[in-house]
This record gives structure tokens, sequence and C-alpha cells, in this order.
């Protein structure tokens, strides 16, 4: 079975790729059949995107290079010299198969720069939800094709609305990047750590299952505890603590959004538990599937009402559309700090 993407970082490919242009070995087919059988097919769309930044499917992406690797070969013979695989990448993309139109001539250095920049979180340096979102579509895709599990943890802090009331949002963006460097601490090499938003942090553990995922997530948990914050003693529970939630993959659910809602929910109960512990999904408690449905009804209030009024009620989604107040909407869940 071919060894997963995951364990080579884009950096580390590029460094290779580069590394074997050098070497003139970067336009042997022989060299690219070897690392898909190490790496699976999806390496030659990764290639692609970091030397193009194009997205193109395994399929695709394959068939494109290894014409890429014939027209590089025949660029040589023409011109009587090496004329290196990227040159050989540019004309075929550009005027054979004109899947690049406007392109730019751009330092690697420089877009790498900027695009590290567009990933990242400016106060604490995590990587942030845009990042995210496309890793975690990644991940499910490797998941599949390799059939291994993963897991995804939500964690967020407790009670950090009171404690950024107390001591000011300085002392709440402190705080935010000292958990941050916490968790970076005790978060394998392999995983990805985001900050989600707000006090909310996401990690997602490659080929990790539910029970492993738990540990990594009591890890970050009692770290963070063990941890003293300035001014944490003005909160309620005198201490500045996480709560987290873990799903997993395919175990819980087998899209990157039902995974999100479910590791949401898992956070949702630690929230409701204790605080300051962590959580795991499970199954849905609701017996039958809630249904869309809204009616009108004729209402009278309670208290103080005269006559019957118009409104509707009934659920929108997770929201409750409450009969007496018509253009509110109720229901679904809000969690705890």
């Amino acid at each position: 079975m071919p060894h997963s993407l995951d364990h080579l970082p884009d950096s580390k490919l590029l460094e290779n790729f580069l590394r074997l242009e050098k070497h003139n070995q970067a336009a042997d087919p022989q060299v690219w059949r070897d690392m898909e059988r190490r790496y699976g097919a999806s390496i030659h769309s990764r290639v692609l995107f970091l030397l193009t930044r194009k997205h193109f499917n395994p399929e695709e992406a394959r068939q494109h290079w290894f014409n890429i690797l014939e027209h590089a070969e025949a660029m040589r013979l023409a011109l009587g010299r090496e004329v290196g695989v990227r040159l050989a990448m540019c004309d075929y993309l550009i005027n054979l198969v004109h899947q690049i139109r406007d392109p730019l001539l751009v330092e690697g250095d420089t877009i790498r720069q900027k695009e590290s920049s567009a990933y990242r979180d400016e106060l604490t340096g995590l990587y942030n939800r845009r990042f995210f979102n496309r890793a975690l579509q990644q991940q499910v895709a490797e998941a599949q094709r390799f059939e291994q599990p993963f897991s995804l943890i939500m964690l967020d802090i407790d009670e950090f609305k009171k404690y950024n009331d107390v001591n000011g949002h300085m002392a709440g963006d402190r705080a935010l990047a000292e958990v941050a460097s916490i968790l970076a601490t005790t978060a394998r090499t392999i995983d990805h750590l985001v900050r989600y938003g707000g006090e909310e942090f996401m990690v997602i553990l490659p080929r990790t299952n539910k029970q492993e995922a738990t540990v990594a997530a009591e890890r970050h948990r009692q770290a963070v505890e063990q941890h003293h914050f300035s001014g944490e003693e003005s909160i309620p529970s005198g201490k500045l603590t996480l709560s987290a939630g873990v799903a997993s993959y395919p175990h819980d659910a087998n899209n990157p959004t039902d995974l999100i809602h479910k590791a949401d929910m898992a956070l949702y109960s630690a929230k409701r538990q204790s605080r300051n512990c962590v959580a795991t999904a499970g199954p849905e408690r609701r017996e039958h599937p809630r249904v869309k449905h809204v009616a009108q009804v004729d209402y009278r209030l309670a208290m103080g009402g005269h006559g019957f009024h118009q409104g509707v009620a009934g659920w929108l989604g997770a929201r409750r559309v409450h009969p007496a107040f018509p253009w509110r909407l109720f229901g679904g869940h809000r969690r705890p700090s």
C-alpha cells in the first residue's frame, strides 16, 4: 500500500522536486512511477498544484504530468540541451493544452510568503479557517483512497468572554496566543492545528481513530489546565481551561460538514457536563429525523392578551418559529461559554 502524502508536506515535496531537477532526474518517467508507487497517484496533482497553483484531479494530473515529461524530452532533442521540466511544463500548459491562459513569472519565495500569510491567523500564527476548509477536504479524499481513519478535535476556551470582559481584550489576545503556543507544543508534527474562530480551535489528526484522538484531546486539555494565565483568578472558575469535542471519520461521519457538526455536538456536550473536559461524538438522540415545517396559526398572548393574532409556528431546519413572536427565530443550540 502506498504511503499517505500526509508524510510529505508541501515544502518537502517541492524541495524534492527541485533537487531532482537540479540533478537532471525530474524528467525521468521512471522516477515518477517510483514516486507514484510510494505515495499514490495523487502525487502528480500535488506537484502540479505546487508549480502552477492550479487544481487537477489525480487522473487528469497524471496524464498531464507524463505528457510534460515527453514534451521535455522532445524539447531537449530539438534544442540540443537540457530545458528542465518547469520550462517544458510552461510550454505544454500554455501553448499545447491551453490550461494556463494568463501566466505570470513570479519568484517562488514571493508567492510562498504571500500564500503563507493568506492561510495563517495573524494573532496566533496558526492556520486559519480558509486553510482548514481546504485541508479537511483533502484529508477526506486521502482517507477514502487509503481506507484510513482520521479524527477532528474541536476545542473551545471555557468562560473566555468573562475573562475578556474582566481583563480586557489585550489580555484576551495574549491568552489566545498562549493557548495556541501550548497546543502547537502538544500537537504532533503531522497534525493540522487551526484557529477556527474567536476562542475556538480545530485539530485535524491524520490516520488517528477516535480513541487515539481522545487521548490527544486530553493531552491538550491538561496542558492548558496546567498553564497559568494572567488574570485567570478573576473568572468564576478561577482557572482558564479548555473543553474539547472529538469526532472521527468514518465512524461518526463520512463528509466534512457532518464531521464538523459531530465534533461541535461533542464539544457542546463537554460544555454542558462540567467544562474543562473531553467528550466524544455519539449517535443522534432524536428517534425520528426533524423535517422543515411551518404552519399558519392563530394565537392569543397568555398575559394581557386581547383577541387573537395570526402567526406561524414550526421548525425551520434547526430553528423554531415561536407562534407568539412570529418575527423571531428560536431553537437550535447555543453552546455555553
